[in-house]
């Protein structure tokens, strides 16, 4: 697997200066996807990287066409995940953890065992070796919500945000003008 445990494509220097700037003087966990434009913050150490299971879910999702046993094993082992979540939600920090500590540690421990075991059985560059190496790449940032209750298991809010402005920026191009669109 790729050394880097964010994507292969260098980012911008745009994207980097944008999140140094919107990120400025902040220090703590960062719940974010593995994007490389945050790589030197976490080598900085100012930042704790702290994966999303959802973009994990999501390589598995884009397998399931191509290998529907696995893909839905994986589906399976992170769905575990999110219900337990969903179960725990509500409660203090403090009885998350134990809840997580209890009952998520066992299904993520098999699930890197059983992505550790399934890596040599895949073809390169499949949906499912992609899937495999995101998962062992981000390891320990996606185990990172076992040390911690206060941590999401995921950042969809944050994605959902972000998704507004994206298709507004795209609905709103011809606003106001007659002539186009």
């Amino acid at each position: 697997y790729p050394a880097s445990s964010s994507s292969t494509a260098a980012p911008s220097c745009l994207a980097v200066y944008a999140v140094d700037e919107l990120l400025a003087g902040y220090e703590g966990y960062l719940v974010a996807d593995a994007h490389a434009v945050f790589d030197h913050l976490y080598r900085r150490g100012t930042l704790i990287e702290v994966a999303c299971w959802a973009h994990a879910r999501r390589y598995w999702w884009k397998a399931l066409d191509t290998d529907p046993e696995r893909a839905r094993q994986a589906l399976a082992f992170i769905g575990g995940l999110f219900r337990v979540e969903r179960t725990a939600s509500a409660a203090p920090p403090d009885e998350r953890l134990a809840a997580r500590r209890a009952e998520s540690k066992p299904i993520v421990d098999a699930f890197f065992s059983w992505c550790e075991a399934e890596a040599g059985r895949v073809l390169d560059e499949t949906p499912t070796a992609k899937a495999i190496g995101y998962a062992l790449n981000q390891r320990v940032a996606l185990q990172r919500f076992l040390d911690d209750g206060r941590l999401p298991i995921h950042n969809n809010g944050s994605e959902r945000a972000l998704r507004r402005e994206a298709v507004g920026r795209k609905n709103w191009l011809f606003v106001g003008n007659d002539d186009a669109a």
